[in-house]
């Protein structure tokens, strides 16, 4: 009688080897950009980048705004200049600050339910 079991688990291993290479190269296509994202990946891909580009936009605002106080304490920049600079910077912070507010609202809820449930993991291991 012919053992095949050698055989039949060398077919079985290549078989699961040959698909995780396939998925592998499936994901570093689509990490590549060379594929395109699922209709949820997408969405979720651009609303990150809305976020982060508001965030480093937020950054450079702020950063105006503390060299605008600078100019003003060293007396390069007169009050009503200060004034009219800060408040137009303090307002596109703001509305930059709604903006990402309005982005993550929906996930607000998850991340809070996900906060307690960590919370009252770590007391029970207390």
């Amino acid at each position: 009688m012919i053992n095949l079991v050698g055989p039949t688990l060398l077919i079985v291993a290549a078989g699961v080897i040959l698909l995780a290479i396939g998925l592998f190269w499936q994901s570093l296509r689509m990490l590549g950009g060379e594929l395109p994202l699922d209709g949820e990946l997408a969405s979720a891909a651009a609303r990150r980048h809305d976020i982060v580009r508001a965030d480093d936009k937020k950054a450079e605002i702020l950063t105006a705004l503390r060299d605008l106080q600078t100019e003003h304490a060293i007396g390069r920049l007169d009050d009503a200049d200060f004034a009219e600079l800060s408040a137009r910077y303090r307002e596109e912070a703001k509305a930059l600050m709604r903006e990402v507010d309005s982005e993550l609202e929906p996930y607000r809820a998850r991340a809070e339910e996900l906060v307690r449930e960590a919370l009252l993991k770590a007391r029970r291991q207390k």
